[in-house]
């Protein structure tokens, strides 16, 4: 049906500024079709084959269900015309609301998804998740319904920050947030948890449709885009190769495009995408494009000229003679239009750097060939959307690391405890890699942030109206929580005697081993550190147990519960224990 509907020549389709090779007429996906049709009568005409289809297939078309869209103002269609429901404002393909008003569409798609992850989190909220786990219904139920909309339609600041708000109230418990958004969002060896940043993750959604306009294939749905950018940039999606630091500095309006093309000029821009370094070599020079570049200007401005972009005017190569020089012969050869040419023609000679001229006349250049003629782009972001096989998680990494920055406890541990961030890092991957239970990874990792409250800790929060110990009344920072207080005296003995058991002679009481780790770089000592962190973690259980030391835990009790359960989830894994495990498994009398 769809193949005669395209070579039916009764039935006219939408052409694109009077392109007769590229007519749409028919879209569909699974059950969804949508059709673009120029009349009345070839309204009619579609419907009736659809219907002549359906005697013979037994898919009935059902009239009632189908919605139409008027375009343009020249024909008059009535409401109820072919039984249709003809829609003025919106109507909805492939769950996306579009229509004439492009602002009202934005925010009625935009309001509709935020209804979806609200719901979506009132329903994970009631699980008591941890962060790990709430992080992971973020990625996987919330972000998807971001996915395909990004990708039609901008994501208009005001509904980004809504959606920022709602993720980060669900993982922080509606409670005042502890650490930055950009650190949540880094890898695990950088402090982070890996939360895929909203921003970057529309970015990369739009940076990766940038990227399937440059592939080979001949998609009908690429018409459109190159049309639109083309007229405005100049042929073969220039506009990706031009060399723009801001868009304020280029000079050319962008009152005629559409939200949807702003956004993805200004995110190509932002990006970096078309940027690279100032050329050094002959070969470099000459294959740097004029237009968009910006280390080429006026006044300021970037350049852009459509007379010369339409003429093959396109890289510094095109107006030099064979002594490397600007030619004026050269260039009034190649313009379509000679208008203003020569005024033009000094505007280009002032805007070139001076450096750039000097390289390319005085150098052994009579005659010389360049190895390319196009506008070369040296950006990694370019670079890797050239790749074959470049991904979506390609892209993503290249942007979050221009967003990326040093969480706070980096340069905390270095000042305080004098800790590399070799191993600070080698601390986070720790956590990730060799932890099991998502509670100790957790604490841990808060742990390592300096975020797990403690008296000190809230007075300064302003949270609490002293800094001292409920049980002995000293200053309560993270040395006496977890080694100098004396509600702890009779763990420590005990975890001493493991110690003695175990054989291990160094003092494992001090507060570096329970924030990095003992050797914490060297892979043979993380038994000992699973060990560490699960004594930490004890100490911390029975502090919140016990109401901040105000009554009696056995904390030994939940040491043994806590590397138990360890022990069982790497059982049921076939995980073989280590030795120093299983000895403490033995002198614990772990079954």
């Amino acid at each position: 049906m769809a193949a005669r509907l395209r070579q039916s020549k009764n039935i006219k389709g939408i052409r694109i500024h009077n392109n007769q090779e590229k007519e749409f007429k028919i879209s569909q996906l699974a059950d969804d079709t949508t059709l673009f049709l120029r009349t009345k009568a070839d309204i009619t005409k579609a419907l009736n084959l659809i219907e002549e289809f359906g005697t013979l297939s037994g898919l009935i078309l059902n009239r009632s269900k189908c919605q139409g869209l008027k375009l343009g103002g020249k024909e008059i269609i009535e409401d109820d015309f072919e039984e249709i429901d003809w829609e003025s404002k919106l109507i909805k393909a492939l769950g996306i609301y579009f229509g004439k008003d492009c602002e009202i569409a934005i925010n009625e798609n935009w309001e509709r998804k935020i209804v979806k992850i609200e719901k979506i989190i009132t329903a994970w909220f009631k699980r008591k998740l941890t962060m790990i786990g709430k992080i992971q219904i973020i990625n996987s139920l919330i972000i998807s319904q971001l996915t395909h909309l990004v990708t039609v339609m901008p994501l208009p600041s005001v509904f980004l920050k809504r959606i920022e708000s709602l993720i980060y109230k669900f993982l922080w418990d509606n409670k005042q947030e502890k650490l930055k958004r950009k650190t949540i969002s880094q890898k695990y060896e950088n402090g982070g948890l890996n939360l895929i940043d909203i921003s970057t993750h529309a970015k990369t959604m739009i940076i990766s449709w940038v990227r399937k306009l440059f592939d080979d294939t001949d998609h009908q749905w690429k018409t459109i885009p190159k049309f639109i950018l083309n007229r405005h940039f100049g042929n073969n999606l220039l506009l990706f190769k031009m060399n723009i630091d801001k868009m304020e500095n280029f000079n050319l309006s962008l009152s005629m495009i559409t939200s949807f093309y702003k956004t993805l000029i200004n995110t190509w821009i932002e990006s970096g995408g078309g940027q690279s370094n100032e050329p050094q070599s002959i070969t470099e020079i000459g294959n740097e494009i004029i237009w968009g570049n910006k280390h080429i200007k006026h006044k300021n401005k970037l350049l852009v000229n459509k007379n010369w972009i339409k003429s093959g005017i396109n890289i510094i190569q095109d107006i030099l003679d064979e002594e490397g020089k600007i030619s004026e012969k050269i260039i009034l050869a190649k313009l379509k239009n000679k208008t203003n040419w020569i005024s033009e023609v000094n505007i280009i000679k002032n805007s070139i750097p001076k450096k750039w001229q000097n390289i390319l006349q005085n150098s052994d250049a009579v005659k010389y060939k360049f190895k390319e003629k196009s506008p070369k782009i040296y950006s990694k972001l370019t670079k890797a959307i050239e790749i074959e096989k470049c991904t979506n998680k390609m892209i993503y990494t290249i942007l979050l690391r221009k967003i990326s920055e040093q969480a706070l406890t980096f340069s905390y541990l270095k000042r305080e405890l004098n800790i590399n961030k070799s191993s600070i890092s080698k601390a986070f991957e720790f956590i990730a890699k060799e932890l099991v239970e998502n509670k100790i990874k957790i604490f841990k990792w808060k742990l390592l942030h300096r975020i797990i409250p403690n008296q000190d800790l809230l007075h300064k929060w302003k949270i609490s109206a002293t800094n001292n110990c409920k049980y002995c009344g000293e200053k309560e920072d993270y040395e006496h929580y977890f080694i100098k207080c004396p509600y702890y005296s009779s763990f420590r003995d005990n975890i001493d005697s493991l110690f003695k058991y175990l054989r291990f002679g160094k003092d494992i009481w001090i507060l570096k081993n329970f924030l990095i780790g003992y050797k914490i770089e060297d892979k043979d000592y993380h038994p000992i550190n699973i060990i560490l962190s699960h004594i930490g973690y004890a100490i911390y259980r029975a502090y919140h147990i016990s109401d901040a030391k105000s009554k009696p835990i056995n904390t030994l009790w939940l040491f043994k519960e806590s590397l138990g359960y360890h022990i069982i989830y790497q059982n049921y894994k076939n995980v073989k224990l280590p030795a120093l495990i299983k000895q403490t498994a033995k002198f614990l009398k772990l079954s």
